[in-house]
């Protein structure tokens, strides 16, 4: 764009031709750039407590009334949006871990973003966080969050005695292997012994005989 074709468009501003709005459009195609629009203004002012609860009500006590924390669930959600809700799952571990001297429930340290497709989480992984850090389940499309304090503290959790109790997630066919890696990864982000038992569907009996012993 040169300055007779931004001239223009001022003209036409000016004069009620043109919205500020259409002017802008016209603008971003002419030099390909992304200028910042109204809500990334308003969001800008925001604090970031302000900003997190402008689209999100995070439940932190659930865990004492369900027996599980929230999980979240990434899709339909931005990068930003799943970076800010588990950072401030973290905060709210780490602070209860300051509060408890480390003694703290499993369950409670299960911080999930459930249905996080590959290339969302490359996205996701490079805002910067500042109470934990990612670990991603790619099978399972999960973000698993780490907090700070869960890796700094041998104190974290109270101590449990071994238990022989364990979940069993078999699948039917191979196909069938994301969605159980989506329940086994849970299981075991609230701290149970899961085994693993693929393609014993049915049609094929000496399959689930085989695996029985298990």
């Amino acid at each position: 764009m040169n300055d007779m074709d931004l001239g223009w468009i001022l003209n036409q501003v000016s004069h009620g031709n043109l919205t500020a709005s259409e002017s802008e459009e016209i603008i971003r195609r002419q030099f390909k750039t992304d200028l910042p629009s109204e809500s990334s203004k308003s969001e800008s002012a925001l604090s970031p407590d302000e900003l997190l609860k402008s689209f999100a009500d995070l439940d932190h006590t659930r865990s004492s009334r369900t027996g599980f924390p929230e999980a979240v669930f990434g899709a339909g959600k931005t990068p930003n949006q799943i970076a800010m809700i588990l950072d401030d799952m973290a905060r709210h571990f780490n602070e209860q871990v300051a509060e408890r001297d480390g003694s703290i429930e499993n369950c409670e340290r299960a911080i999930l973003a459930t249905r996080v497709a590959p290339d969302m989480f490359e996205r996701v992984k490079s805002i910067p966080l500042l109470h934990g850090h990612l670990v991603y389940h790619s099978t399972a499309n999960i973000v698993s969050m780490i907090p700070t304090r869960s890796i700094d503290s041998n104190d974290v959790c109270k101590e449990i005695l071994p238990s022989t109790n364990r979940v069993v997630i078999a699948t039917a066919g191979t196909t069938d292997t994301p969605v159980a890696e989506e329940a086994a990864v849970v299981l075991e982000a609230a701290q149970c012994k899961v085994d693993r038992i693929f393609d014993v569907g049915v049609a094929g009996l000496h399959r689930i005989i085989k695996a029985l012993p298990r």
